[in-house]
This record gives structure tokens, C-alpha cells and sequence, in this order.
């Protein structure tokens, strides 16, 4: 953000949108005004009509906002934020204000969509982020794709960062184990669609597990029968000797 302007404009395109009808709050990072507008069934003509460049990159705008506004706050990506990514003049009460009214939060982290996003940037790389393991690092796991640490370095996202952590404290959230604020339906969607699953797994019995349990229940039923046997002689031995 070079400007205070460009906070404004940020807002204007957000008020131009919502008359639209575009639904705001499915804004995730990798959108452009036109696949924005789309998930609220909105054609790019629309979008040209008020004024709007359609390729524009308002997911990004978003989060640029975003860390602007939490400029003040120790951000650990900070020192390796790029061009598109780096945070710049913060806006004011009054801009953060037309923000909320229009549906765009920035005074809280959403660590959830946080997560969220850093995985989409790697994906960008070249990263199969559904190898995440909960010992894992940005780096460690961009290894597994052979991405490397330049590379993490230059979308901004710090390679020591504790990805693995952050993905089991979002899914024990989510799980109800620990306080915390609960992923959004949306959200768990794009998780799952990027890979990643935070619900608790069922386990499935294998077929030898299953075998083994059939077993052992013909067994307790062969045995009942053959005591229920001796039972009844044992009882007709009984009746006889009356």
C-alpha cells in the first residue's frame, strides 16, 4: 500500500461489489474481482459495467489492508514480505469503520484463514500442502515438493514458520478440545479442498482386524451352544433321577 488513496479506493471497490450483490465475506486471497464475483453468481460483464477491472487482485488488496492495520503488532513474516504482499500506510479509524460496515474485519487475527492463505501461497509455488505433517515447518514441507527456501522466501512466508503446529491447534479447535474461535463451514471446505482434513478420522478395520473379530464371535457363540448342551443334559440327568 503506497497511499492512503489506495485504501480508499480498496473500499470503493468493496461498495460497487456489495451493490452488485456480491457476497464479500467468501473474499479469500487468491481472488480476483471476477472469481469473487462469481461465487455469488455475478458475470464479468457486470463487473466491467460499474467500472471494475475484473483481473484486479482484491484478495490480495485484502490482506495487505489487513497487516497495514496490524502493522504495529510483531508479525514473524515481516522480514521476508515482498512487493505484493507488504503491508504499507495503515488506515484510519474512520476507513477501518466503512471496512465493517461493509463487512471486512481487521481489527482480529482469523488464524484459521491465516492458515488458509499461507497454504494457498505455497500451493502457488509448487507445494502439495495434503503432505502437512504436524512436525513440519514451511520448509520442511515445501522439501517434500522440492520447492525451495528461495522460493518460500520470495511470496513472503517465513520457511522456519510452524505450519504443522498451527494446522493441529486449528483442527483440535475445531474438534472442541481447546478454546479458540471455530472455523467457518467455508473454511473447512477450502481446507478440505486444498487437502487438509481437521474433523477426527474414523478409523476403518481392515479386513484382517475384521477377520479376527468375526472369529472370535463364532467362537463365543460355538462355546455358549456347546454349555447350553451339557446344560440340557445336565437337566434331563437331573429330571430322570426324580
Amino acid at each position: 500500500m503506497e497511499s492512503q488513496n489506495a485504501v480508499q479506493k480498496f473500499i470503493e471497490k468493496i461498495r460497487k461489489l456489495k451493490a452488485l450483490g456480491v457476497d464479500i465475506s467468501k473474499m479469500q486471497q487468491k481472488d480476483t474481482i471476477k472469481t469473487l464475483a462469481a461465487k455469488s453468481g455475478i458475470q464479468e460483464e457486470e463487473v466491467k459495467k460499474v467500472g471494475l477491472d475484473p483481473t484486479n487482485k482484491i484478495g490480495i488488496t485484502r490482506v495487505r489492508v489487513a497487516r497495514a492495520y496490524r502493522e504495529g503488532q510483531n508479525r514473524e513474516e515481516e522480514q521476508y514480505e515482498t512487493k505484493e504482499y507488504r503491508a504499507g500506510t495503515p488506515p484510519t479509524e474512520e476507513e477501518v469503520k466503512k471496512l465493517l460496515e461493509l463487512g471486512i474485519q481487521l481489527e482480529y487475527r482469523d488464524i484459521a484463514q491465516e492458515f488458509i492463505e499461507k497454504l494457498e501461497m505455497l500451493k502457488s509455488i509448487g507445494v502439495d500442502v495434503s503432505k502437512l505433517k504436524i512436525a513440519d515447518t514451511i520448509k520442511t514441507l515445501a522439501e517434500k515438493s522440492e520447492v525451495s527456501e528461495e522460493k518460500i522466501k520470495k511470496i513472503g512466508l517465513n520457511p522456519e514458520n510452524k505450519i504443522g503446529k498451527a494446522k493441529s491447534a486449528i483442527a483440535e479447535v475445531y474438534r472442541g478440545n481447546i478454546p479458540g474461535v471455530v472455523p467457518t463451514d467455508e473454511q473447512v471446505k477450502r481446507l478440505l479442498e486444498l487437502g487438509i482434513h481437521i474433523e477426527r478420522v474414523k478409523r476403518k478395520r481392515g479386513t484382517e482386524e475384521l477377520a479376527k473379530a468375526t472369529i472370535s464371535i463364532l467362537k463365543q457363540i460355538d462355546q455358549l451352544e456347546r454349555e447350553q448342551k451339557i446344560l440340557k443334559i445336565f437337566m434331563e440327568h437331573i429330571s430322570e433321577r426324580k
